[in-house]
């Protein structure tokens, strides 16, 4: 889902979505990064475990594509 399909399906101002998305790139596993999701309303908490869910999905990817890539450089030519 892009932000323009997230902004038109709630009543959340890009302003407060560019806001988050600034939130949500700089976590990092030190526990005061991530104490803006504390505040999230409901509408706020989907998105972000949409974005949560897609970060997962995408990060699971690219370790798959770089186990291949190593079993693809073990085998002999």
């Amino acid at each position: 889902m892009n932000i323009q399909t997230i902004e038109s399906t709630v009543s959340i101002s890009k302003e407060r979505l560019d806001e988050l998305e600034e939130c949500f790139w700089s976590e990092t596993n030190d526990e005061w990064t991530q104490e803006w999701r504390d505040e999230l309303s409901p509408a706020e908490s989907a998105i972000v475990d949409e974005w949560d869910g897609d970060y997962e999905k995408a990060t699971r990817k690219l370790v798959e594509a770089i186990v291949a890539a190593q079993e693809r450089n073990k085998r002999p030519i």
